[in-house]
């Protein structure tokens, strides 16, 4: 970590708030080169500022050469043989949201919406951590693993020196701003390997809008439901092939979202940019009312509900007597966590049955062999509301856990950081600073009322199947549900 020359996201926004930087468009589009490469730019600062280590292009879990391959076969003979139903809703996902249940695989995010009507709906899957899905669920499902490889492939053979010199113009520009205004320095390697990015992406782009654009008339796709729809980068050319093909685009929240997001919040003139709006989807789909007042991104914001988490409760939950303390990792700097636990666990006063620390899943597979404190223990139930059933305190710095946990009954607590602070400036928790702080709180508010400063139906809106369900029918004027 870097000296911190900035303490909140507004600070860092006047980066990429400038006319001029989002003067130089993507060729022969009135999109701004910007738009595919801000959050890259923008986490690359980020990392080097709140982080232990890089968090762009951060994938903890390495898949040798012969997985993918074997992966892409499967992909292509899938898609081949397959007959999959016609659809007029596609949930486009990135494969990280797979997680086992029972003797199936499901996706955290798109199968619960996807089930709300089977016949109506169509997964097309990303590759995810390169693990072949056992049983996906629902089976109206194709994989897009094929058409990436070939987009990609497309575009590193037809990168030119117009998208080199494009690129390296905007990354210099946006670094001397970076320089000018908060005072901090890109190392040549990072100007390099950011500008390296944005020609790839700008050479990609018309590959992807291509391909996008033939399949969803092919498929009579008229809805298109994304996962991380409005972050940019590659997803612009899908969201320019729908809007080209007459699909509805709707991205539905798939983790935090908080008004230090950088992926979810915007400077003035890039909100005012025409060209910059043609990259988002239509629709923003949040769990809750509060979430929507936490972003900036010009897109209709409907308050739908989270269906992972109410699905999940029906099917899994048990009552159980709360004592343990959880904590939940980020992912990143997995030492400070463990240590936090091993502070906990030492302490005689707080008394807890059980301190258990829960990787983040990017950090999962390597942490399997990991030698922890005594008495801390990795929590490895694949179900978190197994876990969070059991948990009196739930401890992170940034995690939806935290809020799925203050609906569940526990009591969660923000660890305050730079990072925290700067990602979630003011937390509905409460929250402390130091370990002899929160080994106070825990010490004494065992027994106490835990309050929250917002209401846990704020989170996460009831009757989501209801909701999502009016949602389609709205904007496509059918009746969606299978009756």
């Amino acid at each position: 970590m870097s000296q911190q020359p900035f303490f909140n996201l507004i600070d860092l926004l006047a980066v990429e708030n400038d006319p001029d930087l989002l003067a130089f468009n993507c060729p022969t589009t009135d999109i701004p080169a910007w738009a595919f490469i801000r959050l890259a730019f923008i986490r690359t600062i980020i990392g080097k500022v709140f982080y232990e280590r890089p968090i762009m292009g951060a994938n903890f879990t390495q898949r040798g050469y012969p997985r993918k391959a074997r992966y892409l076969i499967r992909s292509l003979w899938h898609n081949v043989t397959s007959q999959p139903k016609q659809a007029q809703v596609c949930f486009l996902t990135t494969g990280l949201g797979n997680y086992a249940e029972l003797d199936c695989t499901r996706d955290r995010l798109a199968s619960s919406l996807a089930e709300a009507s089977p016949k109506q709906s169509l997964i097309f899957q990303g590759h995810g951590n390169w693990t072949w899905p056992k049983n996906f669920a629902p089976t109206n499902t194709l994989y897009n693993t094929p058409s990436k490889v070939r987009a990609h492939a497309l575009g590193w053979c037809r990168t030119s020196k117009q998208h080199r010199d494009l690129a390296l113009t905007v990354i210099a520009m946006a670094a001397l701003r970076a320089r000018t205004i908060i005072g901090f320095d890109l190392s040549d390697e990072e100007v390099n390997t950011l500008a390296a990015m944005l020609s790839h992406r700008l050479a990609t782009y018309p590959q992807i809008v291509d391909y996008y654009y033939r399949w969803f008339l092919k498929r009579e796709i008229r809805l298109l439901m994304l996962e991380d729809g409005c972050l940019g980068s590659n997803m612009i050319g899908v969201i320019q092939a729908a809007r080209m093909a007459k699909v509805v685009t709707a991205e539905y929240q798939h983790g935090m979202i908080s008004s230090g997001h950088d992926g979810y919040n915007i400077g003035d003139h890039v909100i005012a940019h025409t060209g910059f709006r043609q990259t988002l989807p239509h629709y923003m789909l949040t769990y809750g009312k509060w979430w929507n007042a936490q972003f900036n991104m010009p897109v209709a914001k409907i308050a739908v509900g989270n269906p992972h988490f109410a699905e999940s409760l029906k099917r899994t939950y048990e009552p159980a007597d709360k004592s343990d303390i959880l904590i939940l990792g980020d992912g990143f700097d997995t030492q400070s966590y463990i240590s936090l636990a091993n502070d906990i666990r030492n302490n005689s006063e707080i008394g807890a049955k059980r301190v258990l620390f829960r990787p983040h899943p990017i950090e999962r597979e390597r942490l399997q062999s990991i030698n922890l404190p005594q008495g801390v223990e990795i929590d490895s139930n694949p179900n978190i509301y197994h876990t969070l059933s059991r948990s009196l305190f739930v401890i992170s710095e940034l995690s939806t856990g935290l809020f799925e946990a203050a609906a569940m009954g526990c009591k969660p607590l923000m660890w305050s950081t730079p990072k925290s602070r700067f990602a979630l400036p003011d937390p509905p928790f409460p929250s402390f600073l130091s370990f002899n702080e929160l080994g106070s709180i825990l010490a004494t508010a065992q027994n106490q009322k835990h309050s929250n400063s917002v209401q846990y139906t704020e989170f996460f809106e009831l009757d989501w199947i209801s909701n999502f369900t009016k949602f389609v029918e709205e904007v496509l004027e059918i009746d969606y549900r299978d009756r």
